[in-house]
């Protein structure tokens, strides 16, 4: 019983890993290629609510406008101050399918030595060096990792149960392919002993 449990949980495991893997590969292949299928580009609009979508120097003021761009593989915002009150800007790119996953942000402003940029991997060298999001995004990212995990699983159990039903029709053993006809009905496997099904 402890076996059977253990057995159960690392394949759970194993199959949560595939899925994590296939999410990951997604998002990145969707941002890589620049798959904006459907994009819709809204132009820039005042904010009801002013809220910069993540921590930026507390000396900025407020945003006074954001523009959002979304689409089949992900989704990215640009919020700015006003250009006349102090310049700042945060760029957020999401990425990831059906659920986004992983995200990056990118801080400019007047007052920064530099671009301050978080959450990118830079994978490859030379010119095949690419700059790919890597912070987990909440809840999607679990969700993903579900979901292709499911989808994953699936495709690796449908051509054993093909196989077995075919071997079932033609009176062969399900187990090993053993030819079954001739013998007494419900009786076991010569070759491997397996109990046919009912």
């Amino acid at each position: 019983m402890v076996t059977l449990r253990r057995r159960v949980m690392c394949s759970i495991a194993v199959w949560l890993i595939v899925g994590m893997v296939v999410n990951v590969c997604v998002a990145w292949v969707g941002e890589r290629l620049g798959v904006r299928l459907g994009a819709r580009s809204g132009m820039p609009q005042s904010l009801l609510n002013p809220s910069w979508p993540t921590r930026v120097p507390d000396s900025w003021p407020p945003p006074a406008s954001s523009h959002r761009s979304t689409a089949v593989f992900g989704d990215s915002g640009i919020w700015q101050s006003a250009p006349d009150d102090y310049f700042g800007m945060v760029i957020v790119h999401r990425e990831g399918w059906p659920w986004r996953a992983v995200h990056e942000w990118t801080l400019a402003g007047l007052h920064l030595p530099a671009r301050e940029t978080h959450g990118l991997l830079l994978v490859g060298a030379g010119k095949w060096q690419y700059a790919v999001p890597i912070y987990p995004l909440w809840p999607g990212f679990a969700l993903n990792t579900i979901f292709y995990a499911l989808f994953a699983w699936g495709l690796w159990q449908v051509p054993p149960a093909i196989r077995r039903r075919r071997r079932r029709r033609n009176g062969l053993c399900v187990r090993c392919g053993y030819d079954l006809k001739g013998l007494p009905p419900g009786s076991n496997c010569p070759e491997c002993g397996t109990h046919p099904p009912a």
